[in-house]
């Protein structure tokens, strides 16, 4: 019973992903990156989803220690409504402020929570005017006076709007913009490559109507992307050409894959569909653009669902398509980044020069208390991920393709051996010990696992000297391998 115990506390310990694991409070739903309090090393800052127990969402702070190692200062939960966080410098404090939706039961308005002080205790309100409902909000300087502005979308106001700021951290009243369609997404960018910075709005209109910044206000120019509805769009430069293109999903039809389109900008300043990406998961939802191979080309970043046949779980995945250095992108590298992992962020937390993955993670299979938490994965200097090399290594930079039973080590061995098993996907996975005879001597696992290479432990103090045989089963994967104990 003993030799159980230690092998089911090594399962508890074993990471399954690559990525760096960090405990957070509540439920993560986006999240930003900024030097918060002036150290010279980026922290990371959380906006919470409400969870079962209260309405309350609210913001986290994990500090950074310089190595990529982080701790949980602060949280605040005193927000309503949508948790989409931002951090940008709005006035003339140097610490950067952090933007939150908020919603106020009291009289059903909306607001815009600017919280200026990195101990989160200090709080102002700026009313959005408006019951239909804010989606989503950015925060870009717009008027080109240095100044951070607040950019705000109702789908079912379909409307898009602007808060401008004095300079001194005070907005205006919004300014809004009426829209023919249900906005789902706005990005902001310069697009006809002036000092002003653009905006773009997609929708369920098939097109993208993008606002040309002017000194006088704004030109609109329509993008027609029917069939398709694009959903997270992102301006960006992929072929640095030195014209942004526009990057977004192709939301499809509910239920089916998704895609990824990508629209350039001809010499008549008219957008065209230059890429479409291969069929992806139908839970793709977001996408980041970060250069992650430092060749100077931006990278795509995305997040899917994968189920396993089976069984009542889904896992997600982080997928990276690296660009050719043409526009055009290399297949997907998969990396297992744990279970509901809708968002990713890029940043280069370790301060190593290259740019680091930060998923976003929430276990709701399991009962309470729910897991909730952030994975790192780490840039090794090549394109590739891992677990933080200074807090863990990991020899695997993948997932395995292939289910897999290895030769143990030692082998013939005294009285404890190794076994190293590759999971492939998300099974019921049973290793057990036999004798010479194929009498059963002993179960070393027998559970369901994600995905991942293991190392399993068996101390066969209690076993005679001979030939033993351990078998792995994982679904329809069964191997056998011969070995030796020599006392």
């Amino acid at each position: 019973m003993k030799s159980l115990i230690v092998i089911y506390l090594m399962f508890m310990v074993s990471i399954d992903s690559l990525a760096t694991e960090y405990k957070v409070p509540k439920k993560p739903a986006s999240v930003a990156v900024a030097d918060i309090n002036l150290d010279g090393h980026l922290d990371i800052v959380l906006g919470h989803d409400p969870d079962s127990e209260t309405a309350w969402s609210g913001v986290s702070i994990l500090i950074n220690d310089g190595k990529g190692n982080f701790t949980l200062k602060d949280s605040v939960f005193l927000f309503a409504g949508q948790p989409s966080i931002h951090v940008r410098n709005i006035d003339l404090n140097p610490y950067p402020e952090i933007f939150a939706k908020y919603y106020s039961y009291d009289n059903n308005n909306e607001y815009i929570a600017v919280i200026s002080n990195y101990n989160l205790d200090s709080l102002s309100l700026f009313p959005l005017n408006t019951t239909s409902g804010i989606n989503s909000f950015e925060v870009s300087n717009i008027n080109y006076d240095n100044s951070s502005d607040i950019l705000v979308t109702s789908h079912l106001g379909k409307f898009w709007g602007i808060l401008y700021n004095n300079g001194n951290g005070e907005f205006s009243t919004p300014v809004y913009y009426n829209l023919d369609f249900y906005p789902n997404s706005l990005s902001v960018g310069k697009i006809n490559n002036d000092d002003r910075y653009d905006i773009a709005v997609s929708g369920n209109g098939k097109k993208i109507k993008i606002y040309i910044n002017k000194s006088t206000g704004f030109d609109t120019v329509n993008v027609d992307t029917s069939p398709r509805i694009l959903s997270d769009i992102k301006i960006a430069d992929i072929n640095n050409d030195g014209k942004n293109e526009i990057i977004g999903i192709d939301a499809g039809i509910p239920g089916t894959k998704k895609r990824i389109l990508i629209y350039s900008r001809g010499a008549d300043n008219s957008f065209y569909l230059s890429h479409i990406s291969q069929w992806i998961n139908e839970a793709m939802a977001k996408i980041f653009i970060a250069d992650l191979n430092n060749d100077t080309y931006q990278d795509i970043i995305y997040n899917v669902t994968i189920y396993y046949p089976n069984s009542d779980y889904e896992l997600f995945h982080t997928y990276i398509l690296f660009n050719n250095q043409d526009g055009t992108f290399q297949y997907p590298v998969n990396y297992f980044t744990g279970i509901c992992s809708h968002t990713s962020y890029a940043a280069d937390l370790d301060g190593n020069g290259w740019n680091d993955i930060i998923t976003l993670n929430y276990d709701f299979y399991n009962p309470p208390p729910k897991t909730c938490s952030i994975h790192i994965l780490f840039n090794d200097g090549t394109g590739k991920f891992q677990e933080n090399p200074i807090t863990g290594v990991k020899d695997e930079q993948l997932i395995p393709r292939t289910f897999e039973l290895y030769q143990n080590y030692p082998n013939p061995f005294n009285p404890i051996t190794h076994f190293r098993i590759s999971i492939a996907e998300f099974r019921w996975v049973s290793l057990k010990i036999y004798d010479g005879l194929g009498k059963e001597v002993e179960t070393l696992v027998n559970e369901m696992m994600h995905p991942g290479t293991y190392t399993v432990e068996w101390n066969a103090v209690k076993c005679a000297s001979g030939m033993y045989f351990v078998r792995l089963q994982a679904g329809n994967y069964s191997a056998i391998r011969k070995i030796s104990l020599i006392k």
